[in-house]
C-alpha cells in the first residue's frame, strides 16, 4: 500500500477553521493506517478503531464529522455497524462511508434501497484528497 504523501504530490496549504473529524473504522492495522496517514496529511483530526464495536463505543464519547468503515471484519462487521447506527444514531448515516474489496454492488444487495457511500479498495491518494474536499463543503 503506497504511503502519504506520495513524492508526486504537491503540497498545498490548506485553509480551514476547523480539522475535519474522522473515524477510521477498519480490522486491518495497514488499511487504517495509510487513511490516518493520507487524513493527517489533508489537514484532518483522525481516530482508528480496530472493529465496530470499538468504532460504536468511540461514537458514544466523541463527535465525528465522517466515519470510513470497512464492510468486511470479524465481528460486527460493517453492515452491522450500518444497522447499528440506524437504529440508534440516524443521523450520522450520511457521514458513513463504505470501504471495501468487494464490489460496491455486493454492498448494496446487502443493504437493500439504502442511500450509500461506497470506495472499492485500494482507495487512491486522490481519491481520499476528493473526498476530503467533498466534507469540508459539508460544515
Amino acid at each position: 500500500m503506497p504511503s502519504c504523501p506520495p513524492s508526486g504530490l504537491p503540497i498545498t496549504e490548506r485553509v480551514t477553521d476547523k480539522a475535519l473529524r474522522v473515524l477510521v473504522v477498519d480490522d486491518d492495522p495497514a488499511v487504517a493506517s495509510y487513511f490516518e496517514d493520507c487524513l493527517v496529511f489533508e489537514g484532518c483530526d483522525v481516530a482508528t478503531a480496530g472493529d465496530a464495536s470499538t468504532a460504536l463505543a468511540k461514537l458514544e464519547s466523541d463527535t465525528y464529522d465522517v466515519m470510513i468503515c470497512d464492510i468486511t471484519m470479524p465481528g460486527l462487521d460493517g453492515v452491522a455497524f450500518y444497522r447499528r447506527l440506524a437504529e440508534t444514531r440516524p443521523d450520522l448515516l450520511r457521514r458513513l462511508v463504505f470501504i471495501s474489496g468487494r464490489p460496491s454492488s455486493e454492498i448494496k444487495a446487502l443493504l437493500p434501497g439504502q442511500p450509500l457511500r461506497i470506495v472499492e479498495k485500494p482507495v487512491p491518494v486522490r481519491v481520499i484528497t476528493a473526498l476530503v474536499e467533498e466534507w469540508r463543503t459539508w460544515s
